[in-house]
């Protein structure tokens, strides 16, 4: 059985890693003992070009972070990401290497620290499904404009 009262699903999206427009998608869900219900979602779109799949990721995370401090919420939550850099990254577990990525994990991991119980875990891409649609609205939105 599973001891988390709130689950997150965050992604982020590159078309072209970084040649491309890019976005970000959450969503939080709460269980309802064996039902999951959509507490909130979002999106945002970033930038036309020049943001990477990794910066997206890492920013999907902070977004996801950010709306769980608005929610002030004290239960237990597991945040789900397909990006196993990004997770194990801010779970100290693998080096940055890449300079512009360390403030954006310090960024995360200072968000965390604000929350009362949570850990970052990786999952398959298919399990991220929801996350991803919604950055990928983003970008959709944000050609329609």
């Amino acid at each position: 059985m599973n001891q988390y009262d709130l689950f997150v699903e965050a992604d982020g999206a590159s078309k072209g890693n970084g040649k491309g427009p890019s976005a970000v998608g959450f969503v939080i869900y709460s269980k309802n003992g064996d039902e999951m219900n959509i507490i909130c979602e979002g999106k945002k779109f970033l930038a036309p070009y020049g943001v990477t799949n990794n910066v997206s990721e890492y920013k999907a995370l902070i977004l996801a972070l950010q709306q769980l401090i608005i929610l002030n919420t004290t239960l237990s939550i597991e945040i789900r990401m397909d990006s196993n850099l990004v997770v194990n990254q801010v779970n100290n577990k693998w080096k940055i290497n890449e300079a512009h990525l360390k403030p954006l994990a310090e960024s995360a991991r200072n968000l965390m620290k604000q929350l009362k119980d949570v850990r970052l875990i990786w999952i398959p891409r298919e399990l991220n499904t929801f996350a991803d649609k919604l950055a990928n609205i983003a970008i959709d939105e944000y050609h329609k404009n």
